[in-house]
Order: structure tokens, then C-alpha cells, then sequence
């Protein structure tokens, strides 16, 4: 699959162009979406990967978030950004995952300090709603619209 081009707006207030590739995959009766996200010009040294994984038929759990230390892709807005194509491609709600263990749906699942705060910049941003009890992100089903 080819690359597709994306924009995002990086924490300087700076338009950023990327490239992303995707494909998805059925594990273990799970449908799972892999995006491979590299620069513009394609010259890297490694790409920035986000997992998601469906819980339901009509949900997806981000589930790897991972720049692989690379500074290109640091407080570039990539998540955000990555959230919402995935939710427009799948066409089902998008979730953060939680650190609550009552609302946990995989065994390993946890949500680091640096993802909280991506997921709240996209609340920021009106695309996004937080529920406390679940300490569970999610997008608004009116993007997908």
C-alpha cells in the first residue's frame, strides 16, 4: 500500500506534513489496525507506529502508541491526528485505554502519562470526551459525520 499524506499542527502552532500506511488484520478473532507513519520525504531512520485493536463491533482500543525515540515525530500532533483518520477509515468509535483495573479489557492494558495528556488535547480540541469512573478517552462519533 502507498503512502498518504497527512497535516498536522505541531506544539509550536507549525503545519507538519506526514506520510501513513495502514492495514488491518484479524488476530485471534480481533480485528487489529497498524499505521506506519514516516516523514514527508520519506527518509527516516524509524517510523512511528500506532496499534489499535477492536473490543466490539462498533469499538476500537488504541493499544500501541510507540515514536521509537525518533525527535521527528515528537510534539508533532501525530496521535491526535492518527486518532481521527483511524476513526474515519474504520468508521467505529475510537478509545483510549484506561489504568482503572475494573474497566480494563486486555490484562497488559495501561495508558502512560504522555498519552493522557495527547487525549486531552484532542477533549481540548472539541473532538473528545473523558469519563472519570472508566478513566477512559473517547472520540466523539460526530467526527465520523
Amino acid at each position: 500500500m502507498a503512502y498518504t499524506s497527512f497535516e498536522t499542527i505541531d506544539k509550536e502552532g507549525k503545519t507538519q506534513t506526514f506520510k501513513y500506511k495502514y492495514e488491518t488484520e484479524l488476530t485471534f478473532e480481533r480485528e487489529k489496525w497498524h499505521f506506519v507513519i514516516v516523514p514527508e520525504d520519506e527518509v527516516y531512520d524509524d517510523f512511528f507506529y500506532l496499534g489499535a485493536t477492536a473490543i466490539s463491533d462498533d469499538t476500537l482500543k488504541i493499544t500501541t502508541v510507540n515514536r521509537h525515540n525518533q525527535i521527528i515525530y515528537s510534539a508533532k500532533g501525530i496521535t491526535e491526528k492518527i486518532i481521527q483518520i483511524l476513526a474515519l477509515l474504520s468508521g467505529k468509535k475510537v478509545i483510549s485505554s484506561t489504568n482503572n483495573p475494573a474497566f480494563k479489557f486486555f490484562d497488559e492494558e495501561f495508558r502512560t502519562p504522555a498519552a493522557t495528556k495527547v487525549w486531552q488535547r484532542v477533549v481540548q480540541q472539541g473532538f473528545a470526551t473523558y469519563d472519570a469512573e472508566t478513566d477512559i478517552f473517547s472520540l466523539h462519533e460526530k467526527l465520523l459525520n
